[in-house]
This record gives C-alpha cells, structure tokens and sequence, in this order.
C-alpha cells in the first residue's frame, strides 16, 4: 500500500502548481455479477473467478482517469484502478508524459499501456465494447497490462484509410501467482509495433508483434526439482547428459518469446463482426508454454440494442521434448507436472448489449465452456464443461 501511495504522489508531483487549472477528470465504472448455473456435476469449481454462488467480486471495478495539459506540448495523464478480483485495492495503473512532436506525432515516457491486443488500449473500460469482458481465451491476464518505457505513436492518412503506427520499448517487473507459488517475472528488455489501419470508419484492421526477453524466479517446488535434476546430474554417464539439461530447461532465465496478433472490425449499419487471432511463441523449451488462440463474434443491431454471438478458443502446447526416458521416474513425472498438462478452450457466448443513455450499458451473457486437458505421463485427462451466467452495467463519465 505504502508503494502505491508514492507513486500516486509522485504522479501528483509531475503536475507543477500552474497545471492544476487544466486538470481534466473522466472515469469508468463496470457493476458485474455472475454465477456458474451448470458446473459438470460439481467438477468445475470456479471459471472467470466466479462460481456457484452469485458473486459481484470478480469482475466489479472502478477507474478515474487524470489528464493535464502542461504546456501546448506536453500533457500529462494517469488512471486510478480499483478491481473487486484484487480486493477493491486502487493501484496506479498507468501514468506517462506526451511530447506532442506535431498534431500527428507523439512520443511517450512512463509507464504504458500494453499493446497486446485490438482492444488494449481501454481494456479496463468495460462500456468500450460490445462484451462483458473480451474473449478470455484470448485476453489472457498472463499478457502484462502496463509496462515501464517509452513509445511513439504517429498517424497517417492514405486516401481513405486513416492508419496509426506504434513502436514501443520497455521492460516489466512484476508477480505472477501460479499453481505452485508466487513468480517474480522480471522482462529486462521487449520492443515491439503495432498497426492500425481504418476504411471509412466501417473497416478496421490491426496487427502487433512483440519480442521479448524475460527471467522469473522458481519457486520452491520447483527449485527442489532443479535441484534433484542436477544432483542426478552429477552422477556418473547418462546424469550428466540428461540432468543438466533438463535442469537448464525449466530455470526460466534469458529466454526469449514473440506475441503476435492480428485483428478486423467490421462495423456496418446492422451488422457488428469481429475476429481476432493470437500467438505466444516460446523459443526454447521451457515451463512456459506456446498458445495459440482466436476468436470470432458476430453481432446484431436492434436501435439501442446489440445481439451477439462469440466463439473463442485458446490451445496451450507445453514442450515435453526435454524429459527423457533415462531420467528417474520421479523426476520425470516432477517435470510433467512442472510444465503442465496441454490443453484446449472453448467458450461459445450468446450476449446482449442495452445501450440505457448515451453514458451507460447493461449487458447479460450466457456463456458455454469446455475445458479439455490432455493426459500425459503424469496426469490423466479432463474433459469438463459448464455455463456461465453473468451481467454487468457499464458507465463513463
């Protein structure tokens, strides 16, 4: 708490006392509520933070949003969030400085948005777009939000198409909870560009790479195994051809991985469609796994109102290339269990949107879901579903 206190005032320090009379304020606020009403005869214990109890906690939050025009050239900005699934805790979740090169270029310095996805930029403002949340399988919280750097971002219109083009350079220090304890991620270095291109306001397309370097702590179930690999290491012959570099494999340092994503809009005067398409791509064999995964939804507009239908799956595809059959039984089923199991998602969601005043929606979804883990040395296979129902009123102001 002590932490986020400072660094709120320290963003309230950047502001000199003759920026206060240009202060601009705007927030957000998502009223969720959700309930598992089919959960595979009791197998299925929690999806998306909810479970068979009605619950607000999972996805209820509240952001404000800071802007202060400094000089003609500078401006300021930051937002406050406060999420139920992190115990309503208000953290600064992003604050930055402009540099306003010319009225189509600017560079940024700060602490950034994460250009992972079509809808990064607003992710937490839920009245963005057309779902509750965006696609799970797709939007994974894994993907950091915010990152520590610089950016620059320039527009450029082409006949009909207005485009805008993002570079950006960073790093991530951050925690991850895990089903075996907390990771320390620390991504020392990422670059990466993101593209977007409109056609006469009905047609949009967006494609992003990322390149990552990243380290993160073990802990200590799995330091106990790196340690027993390299103590069978040790041992005379085959040890030290299979105990090291299996030890080596799932101590998560130096290693690399891209993200890319390509996405399309199309917004017509009744017709609402949009796809999406990511891949995660880890280069050496790791505990981290590759994931692949898109979505599709199509829409239907009534006056206020928007019908809508999504399908989204996600693949995770965990590398077992390095647990040999000369390792001792207990190490190899250790590193089964380290890298997980793969498996496969699917939600299929049927939602509607009420647009109630210019400022506010409510929505209500109903979604399926599969969950499919496949078996492996270690573990047996799953194949489990349920149905999630949930709502939400979604306000700007």
């Amino acid at each position: 708490m002590k932490k986020r206190l400072l660094a709120s005032c320290i963003g309230l320090m950047v502001l000199s006392p003759s920026a206060f009379a240009d202060i601009h304020f705007s927030g957000f606020l998502t009223a969720a509520g959700g309930q598992i009403i089919d959960d595979d005869d009791g197998a299925i214990t929690s999806y998306e933070g909810y479970d068979s109890k009605f619950n607000t906690k999972p996805e209820t939050k509240l952001g404000l949003q800071i802007r202060s025009d400094i000089t003609e050239k500078i401006t300021a900005e930051g937002q406050l969030l406060s999420k139920g699934i992190d115990d309503f805790d208000t953290e600064l979740e992003w604050v930055y400085m402009t540099y306003h090169i010319s009225p189509y270029w600017m560079a940024r310095v700060g602490r950034l948005k994460s250009p992972f996805f079509m809808y990064s930029d607003y992710l937490d403002v839920g009245y963005a777009y057309p779902w509750i949340r965006p696609p799970s399988q797709t939007y994974l919280d894994t993907r950091f939000s915010a990152f520590q750097g610089v950016d620059t971002v320039f527009d450029k219109n082409f006949g009909n198409w207005a485009t805008t083009f993002q570079f950006h350079l960073g790093r991530v220090q951050d925690e991850l909870e895990t089903p075996i304890g907390t990771v320390e991620r620390d991504v020392d270095f990422m670059a990466g560009f993101n593209v977007t291109a409109v056609y006469d306001y009905w047609l949009t397309f967006n494609a992003t790479y990322r390149g990552a370097r990243f380290k993160a702590s073990s802990p200590q179930q799995l330091q106990d195994l790196i340690d027993g690999l390299k103590s069978f290491g040790d041992s005379p012959a085959t040890g030290n051809e299979q105990g090291y570099p299996a030890a080596d494999a799932i101590n998560v340092e130096n290693e690399f991985a891209a993200f890319y994503s390509f996405a399309t809009v199309i917004d017509l005067e009744k017709w609402l469609m949009i796809a999406e398409y990511t891949v995660f791509d880890v280069k050496d064999q790791s505990t981290l796994e590759d994931h692949d995964s898109y979505y599709f939804t199509l829409g239907y507009k009534l006056d206020s109102a928007l019908v809508h239908l999504t399908y989204n799956y996600g693949e995770e595809k965990p590398d077992y290339s390095f647990i040999t059959s000369g390792l001792p039984a207990g190490l190899q089923g250790g590193l089964y269990n380290a890298v997980g199991p793969a498996t496969k998602k699917t939600d299929i969601t049927l939602g509607a949107r009420f647009d109630l005043m210019t400022n506010t929606a409510f929505k209500v979804e109903l979604t399926r879901f599969n969950v499919e883990t496949i078996s492996n040395p270690a573990s047996a296979g799953s194949d489990l579903d349920g149905l999630l129902l949930s709502t939400s009123v979604d306000v700007v102001f």
